[in-house]
């Protein structure tokens, strides 16, 4: 049965040459072949192409001429030269301006041809890895530079209140005005500071830890998520409720299911309606024969339509300048989702709530890192 290493295209204008590579090298290797640049470039265009061969000799174009094109407009390709004679001025151009990788005298030898094949590849996934890497990196740069100075502003401002009311307090207590109660402007700048180191615990644990998978009692679960939240401002008015049916087991990672739905209730909590005579918060379950679902849903301020595809970026906080968030705990969400290989899709109407719907695969009951 054929092996599929790669995918070769080859241009040669002889027709023959273009058979005779076919027929020696497609057990091993998806074939496109071609007899001018134009089709060439037209195929590069629609393939995930990994190694181009490319006849020196060719009345429309020189192969070292095609290659330094193929070069500008795909350098991820690998690219090979043939000749069928000793020109060393083809040979430089080739290396010079199109990069080859190899090049050989024809009638090429099928062995040699096979073998630079194989080490092609494992340069072609090798610079591909990089190239990940190397994108990886420059997300993280990027969220670390956004974060540090995220982190600065946020940590800094409820420390910067608390300094403010204690001022405030002192120059009062000096000029014997009757004070009031800062206390709870105190208390409202720590729980914020709280909440924001919270948020960075649970990005880094998100991003560090192995996934664990065990058991797990989803409604006590979730009664443990609710008990965190009820001494929050605005949550003794809202009904906290669920739709799990009892001795509801799943079986996931205990970490990042909780750092799910303590983000999405918290975000439910801050923005609650306060209009409303009955708020609410409920928690549902369902699963089929390959996944589970996990939605959040809520009565409160809704989201706007221009805002949905935004709510996951890190640090995106709205655009109505009435932000009472860090722009973190979306964003966690996603990346706890993805190390679950789970989705979350959200449906939300202006003035009417919102529902996150976490759909994750069912795993078995074997612990995987």
């Amino acid at each position: 049965m054929p092996t599929n290493f790669g995918t070769i295209l080859f241009i040669d204008d002889e027709t023959n040459n273009l058979s005779s590579f076919k027929a020696a090298f497609r057990r091993n290797w998806k074939i496109l072949t071609t007899s001018t640049s134009q089709e060439a470039f037209d195929l590069l265009s629609k393939s995930e192409v990994n190694i181009v061969v490319a006849d020196q000799r060719m009345p429309e174009i020189t192969g070292s001429e095609f290659l330094s094109e193929v070069r500008k407009k795909y350098p991820e390709t690998i690219r090979i030269l043939l000749t069928g004679y000793a020109d060393i001025t083809a040979i430089a151009e080739a290396i010079n301006d199109g990069g080859i990788y190899r090049y050989f005298q024809k009638p090429w030898n099928e062995d040699l041809l096979e073998e630079a094949f194989i080490h092609c590849m494992e340069v072609y996934k090798g610079r591909k890895q990089i190239a990940e890497k190397n994108d990886a990196l420059r997300k993280s740069y990027d969220e670390l530079e956004s974060f540090v100075y995220s982190a600065s502003h946020d940590l800094r401002a409820p420390l910067v209140s608390i300094l403010g009311v204690i001022k405030l307090a002192r120059a009062q207590k000096e000029k014997g005005l009757e004070q009031i109660d800062y206390l709870d402007l105190i208390e409202n700048s720590v729980d914020n500071l709280d909440k924001f180191v919270k948020n960075i615990i649970n990005y880094y644990q998100n991003r560090k830890q192995e996934t664990n998978l065990r058991e797990i009692d989803l409604e006590m679960l979730v009664e443990e998520v609710y008990a965190n939240f009820r001494h929050y401002d605005g949550a003794e008015r809202i009904k906290f409720l669920h739709e799990i049916p009892k001795k509801t087991v799943i079986y996931s990672d205990e970490l990042r299911i909780k750092i799910i739905l303590n983000n999405l209730v918290s975000n439910a909590i801050k923005y609650h309606d306060p209009s409303l005579e009955e708020k609410f918060v409920t928690v549902i379950f369902t699963e089929n024969s390959d996944t589970f679902s996990i939605a959040v849903q809520d009565n409160g301020k809704g989201i706007s339509n221009s805002q949905k595809d935004k709510v996951f970026d890190i640090f995106f906080t709205g655009t109505n300048g009435k932000a009472i968030g860090t722009g973190i705990g979306l964003h966690i969400v996603k990346e706890a989702i993805a190390k679950l290989d789970g989705t979350i899709s959200l449906e939300s109407t202006e003035g009417i709530g919102s529902k996150f719907i976490i759909k994750v695969p069912l795993k078995s009951h074997e612990p995987t890192n």
